[in-house]
């Protein structure tokens, strides 16, 4: 079965949620290096007000500020119903295609609309939250995690994609946007001499270059096991050979 949601849980609590002079953050993005290669999305208390941004490469794209949450009570009705107190509450962040859903307890207080597929597609979404004083300020404030988890409703998390190359394939290809591991490469045909196999740590087939697999060796297995950054892409040249890769 193919996943078409993915899920995150936060468990958030603003002590002091209306302190000027402060800023709040907490969602789906990495909020120290920006290497996330599709959309980041999360909610930002800026002393006081709520703010859901959107970020893509660590440049935010879209704010939208509480005035403008869309949201709806659990009947359907309209309404901005964004609590604002000291207690923890529960956020999800829904992500299916071309929808972003935000609740915060079980009611939306805003839906989004995106066109990048890698906050659904990918199964290593980042979660981040973070808390610093603006404009000067120095006193002490804090943003508290209760918890925090990602769920994929379609499959499991950990579940890994396979495709199998040969010579009818495309020359090269992207298999995935986001951040991910290649856990296996096996030959199970060899090609003619100078058939080859590179992998790209890129959403793109141009690189940083992950690893070279010659084609020419029949039942070759190498369990890579390799961190991706990035991505994965594929190039691929040669005659007669098959070749099948996994990853996550």
């Amino acid at each position: 079965m193919t996943a078409t949601f993915n899920k995150a849980h936060l468990a958030v609590q603003n002590p002091s949620p209306l302190n000027p002079d402060v800023i709040r953050e907490w969602g789906v993005y990495d909020p120290s290096t920006p290497i996330y290669s599709g959309d980041g999305v999360f909610l930002r208390n800026n002393s006081g007000n709520f703010e859901l941004v959107r970020v893509k490469a660590g440049v935010e794209i879209e704010v939208v500020d509480e005035s403008e949450f869309n949201g709806v009570d659990q009947t359907g009705i309209p309404t901005n119903i964004l609590t604002k107190d000291g207690n923890v509450h529960i956020y999800e962040f829904i992500m299916n295609a071309g929808v972003i859903l935000v609740r915060q307890d079980l009611k939306t207080i805003h839906i989004m609309r995106s066109l990048d597929a890698v906050l659904y597609e990918t199964v290593h979404l980042p979660i981040g939250a973070r808390c610093a004083n603006i404009n000067g300020n120095t006193t002490a404030n804090e943003l508290r995690s209760r918890g925090f988890a990602n769920s994929r409703i379609g499959s499991l998390s950990g579940e890994p994609d396979s495709v199998t190359i040969d010579p009818a394939s495309p020359a090269s290809r992207t298999l995935k946007n986001s951040p991910g591991q290649v856990l296996l490469v096996m030959v199970t045909n060899p090609g003619t001499a100078g058939a080859n196999l590179t992998l790209y740590d890129s959403a793109t087939p141009t690189g940083p270059t992950f690893a070279n697999v010659p084609l020419t060796t029949n039942l070759v297995s190498l369990p890579y096991d390799g961190r991706l950054n990035f991505g994965l892409s594929y190039s691929v040249t040669g005659n007669g050979f098959e070749v099948r890769l996994n990853w996550r």
